[in-house]
């Protein structure tokens, strides 16, 4: 960053808003020309290896390295497998799906997602002589969707792919749960129930939004020490990760721990209490901050 030289002086000052710019800045900066470089030293290399572990829930993780399969999205679209596949049919079909996601459209169905592709496909072929991967929600994973999908209609009887495709889950908790509790109703509403590749993909966490916030806005009535709650608007991203940990065993302290630490930062200190404020001003009327007990 460039006013990193005077992050002392906003230290002395107590400026939390340049503190945390600067820091979060310099976080992502670090975080990502380390992957470029450990993808300079490697690019020569045949192969590399990664360990992985599974954990009590039977996730496979990487256990080291920030170049991996796992990793951001720099590191996604950098990294591919030494063995790949012929595609199949099946093989595109996933590459446009992955594909379409890279781009944003995930929540759309599967047949609308492929038929963006297909609509696309000249300016698809075409990057990256044109911006279209600039305008993806990933550009560098869809850069590398498109490069893949390329090196297909180049020679589709001897291509291989060696393009990661990841495919995830709709709040995987909440889906066993369901699934064990033979509840079909919830079933459907994360993705584990009978649906085609034309219904768009439920979303649990879109349809809590409105009971959260008749919560928060009838606290915030009652008690007025919470009046600034209503001024907090509580979006997908606001809260997604709160529901999907609770079936993980996360307590409100950690959810609370888990709100700061991915959307808000310190804005001032007051009265030896400190005001917080939302990284995203979309989540927030911009003149409201937020303490907590």
């Amino acid at each position: 960053h460039n006013e990193t030289e005077l992050l002392g002086k906003y230290t002395k000052e107590k400026d939390y808003k340049k503190i945390y710019e600067i820091t979060s800045y310099n976080s992502r900066h670090l975080y990502e020309t380390t992957i470029l470089n450990i993808a300079s030293l490697m690019y020569d290399c045949n192969e590399i290896f990664l360990t992985n572990f599974l954990d009590w829930r039977g996730r496979i993780y990487t256990s080291n390295c920030t170049l991996n399969f796992q990793g951001g999205e720099i590191a996604r679209g950098l990294i591919q497998f030494k063995n790949g596949e012929i595609l199949n049919e099946n093989g595109v079909y996933s590459l446009k799906i992955y594909l379409a996601n890279a781009f944003g459209l995930d929540k759309k169905s599967k047949s609308y997602r492929v038929k963006w592709v297909d609509d696309h496909l000249d300016e698809i072929l075409n990057t990256p002589d044109n911006n279209i991967w600039l305008l993806a929600e990933e550009p560098i994973v869809f850069l590398a969707c498109c490069l893949e999908l390329k090196g297909y209609y180049n020679n589709p009887e001897k291509f291989i792919s060696r393009l990661p495709i990841l495919i995830d889950a709709t709040c995987n908790g909440i889906q066993h749960l369901s699934a064990m509790a033979n509840d079909t109703q919830l079933a459907k509403k994360v993705n584990i129930g009978i649906s085609s590749n034309d219904d768009d993909p439920m979303d649990i966490y879109s349809e809590l939004i409105p009971f959260i916030c008749e919560k928060v806005n009838s606290l915030a009535d009652k008690e007025k020490i919470y009046a600034n709650l209503k001024k907090l608007n509580i979006t997908r991203k606001l809260i997604k990760r709160g529901i999907m940990t609770i079936t993980y065993g996360v307590t409100r302290r950690g959810i609370m721990d888990q709100l700061l630490s991915d959307h808000f930062y310190k804005y001032a200190l007051i009265k030896n209490k400190f005001i917080y404020k939302t990284r995203d001003e979309s989540f927030q009327d911009p003149d409201a901050g937020f303490t907590y007990k």
